[in-house]
């Protein structure tokens, strides 16, 4: 289990998260702050443990904004 999701639904949801990402940035753009497996590690982890956007900034090196970014696309795009 890695933060409540078993390996294959981990690499589901990744493969489902770049599809999405590649689709919107077709024409290229600013590079990623954080790589599409540590955007999902985030999501996951704030979806278990419920830390504060703050937290999860600091054990990932971003800002509370690229944070709080990346929840929301993730989330919905997972929704989607």
């Amino acid at each position: 289990l890695l933060i409540g999701v078993q390996k294959e639904t981990f690499q589901e949801m990744l493969t489902c998260l770049n599809v999405a990402y590649q689709r919107q940035h077709r024409q290229g753009g600013r590079p990623r702050k954080l790589r599409m497996e540590d955007q999902l590690m985030m999501t996951l982890r704030h979806l278990r443990y419920y830390p504060t956007q703050r937290l999860l900034a600091f054990d990932f090196g971003v800002g509370v904004a690229t944070v709080h970014a990346t929840l929301t696309w993730v989330e919905d795009t997972l929704r989607s």
